[in-house]
């Protein structure tokens, strides 16, 4: 399995990457279609609209619901033995994108591997800073039964006590 995070701006640079499925993680505020490459077929375009916050009581902020939509996605396209080419996106590609991508490979690489997951991330990340979104993160980890490790991973991470080479 193949992931690139990119910004919006990024998605067209990123043509080579040879994505079959784009994830677009994007505010309320914005459509979707017309951020799809015709490269990137209409049924292989996944939108998410939420704003950038961590705060669960926002009201535009990510809910358990987009998450569980995210999850699902992420265990159609990121199976353990799926050779998917999945591009994410979200407005900077620096938070909702990297926990997409993080999800992503957690459930691509199973449980125990979090800390791949996220050197992965950061890794297939276009921005060489990432700081994925730790809402997202909560709640996938409780959906995936990671009984906190996805939140630690990214908590040690944060704090510098766990470095993710580039």
């Amino acid at each position: 399995m193949r992931i690139r995070v990119c910004s919006l701006a990024g998605i067209a640079e990123s043509r080579d990457f040879g994505a079959e499925y784009l994830v677009s993680v994007i505010g309320p505020a914005l459509t979707g279609p017309e951020m799809r490459p015709p490269w990137i077929q209409e049924d292989s375009h996944f939108v998410f609209h939420f704003d950038d916050v961590v705060d669960p009581g926002y009201p535009t902020g990510p809910k358990r619901e987009h998450l569980v939509e995210i999850v699902d996605l992420g265990r159609e396209l990121c199976a353990p033995d799926s050779s998917a080419a999945v591009l994410i996106h979200c407005a900077a590609g620096i938070s909702r994108s990297p926990a997409t991508a993080f999800i992503f490979f957690c459930i691509h690489l199973g449980p125990g591997r979090e800390n791949e997951a996220l050197t992965r991330t950061a890794q297939n990340s276009e921005s060489p800073w990432i700081w994925p979104n730790a809402l997202m993160v909560r709640y996938a980890d409780e959906m995936l039964g990671r009984e906190g490790h996805m939140v630690r991973t990214l908590t040690d991470w944060e704090s510098g006590r766990l470095t993710v080479p580039a």
